[in-house]
């Protein structure tokens, strides 16, 4: 019938006009698609090398990731180490003696070691960490376990390893920071540092003071005291100079210097103190070190006063 017809003749017509609409569709979105540029980046391979710390098999090594170093660099060693570690610390308050175990050792037992040399005092054999500030180091890594053959005597419980590192072709580079705190407390610090293709050096200083009068319960007296005679004051210097003297080999040469004025508070049972602890440090080190492959050699001394 001729209804029919004329209704299989429209069905057709919408069909063609569907496919004909797609098609137009499909090559527009194909030349969109051809028309788009290519933004694809070619990475260049980046090397990653350091000396093995580790010569001991089964020790297990803990290292402090920099971005952490960096929210603690206005602080001493002791502070990062309680905080951000399983280590023992006693410490005796703000700016106080401050010391640390590992293992269930005692203090005498761990070793605080400073690109390869002890910072142990020669009186009792202790390190003060609250002498130490973290602004100072670029790495600091807890070794857990006994490595006396390669640390020397003491290291029984485990070390802290402190690092210093070059930046050569690193250009000018200088930061500055500041840090308060309760009870009048400040901390400064700053660096310039320079690093081209045969030279890498760093100058580094900070300083802390703090009056630490805070208030507390005399419990003989039943009142509340401020706290008295618990000044502190300490600053500190740091140089070092790497040098490229050959295609493997490097030579440093490193100064360490700090200052630290501590007021000793008198106990409860004092009405006041006079007593006074002054501590006066410089380290002066040089080392050489030859590195090929899988050889390394290194030469290094070290004066401490």
């Amino acid at each position: 019938p001729a209804f029919l017809l004329f209704q299989s003749v429209v069905y057709i017509n919408i069909h063609l006009k569907t496919l004909l609409i797609i098609s137009i569709f499909i090559l527009f979105f194909s030349c969109s698609l051809q028309a788009q540029k290519d933004t694809s980046v070619n990475l260049h391979e980046v090397q990653i090398s350091s000396s093995r710390i580790i010569f001991n098999s089964g020790l297990k090594q803990y290292s402090f990731d920099s971005t952490l170093l960096t929210n603690y660099q206005h602080l001493s060693l002791s502070d990062l180490l309680n905080e951000n570690s399983a280590a023992n610390l006693k410490n005796y308050g703000s700016g106080e003696l401050s010391t640390v175990s590992l293992r269930g050792g005692s203090s005498y037992q761990t070793t605080i070691l400073w690109n390869g040399f002890s910072l142990a005092s020669p009186m009792h054999g202790l390190t003060d960490l609250s002498l130490e500030n973290n602004f100072f180091f670029d790495d600091v890594s807890i070794q857990f376990g006994g490595a006396s053959s390669q640390w020397g005597s003491g290291a029984v419980s485990g070390n802290i390893l402190l690092l210093n590192k070059p930046s050569f072709n690193s250009g000018l580079k200088i930061t500055a920071g500041i840090n308060v705190g309760s009870f009048s407390e400040f901390n400064e610090n700053a660096s310039i540092g320079w690093g081209s293709k045969n030279y890498s050096g760093t100058l580094k200083f900070f300083n802390v003071t703090d009056k630490n009068n805070f208030t507390y319960r005399n419990d003989f007296t039943k009142s509340y005291e401020e706290q008295i005679h618990s000044r502190i004051i300490q600053y500190g210097l740091m140089n070092d100079n790497y040098f490229r003297t050959g295609k493997y080999s490097i030579l440093n040469f490193r100064i360490w210097y700090t200052y630290s004025d501590r007021e000793i508070p008198p106990s409860i049972l004092q009405t006041n103190s006079k007593a006074q602890q002054r501590d006066i440090i410089t380290r002066y080190s040089a080392e050489w070190k030859h590195s090929k492959r899988n050889t390394e050699y290194a030469l290094r001394s070290a004066f401490f006063r």
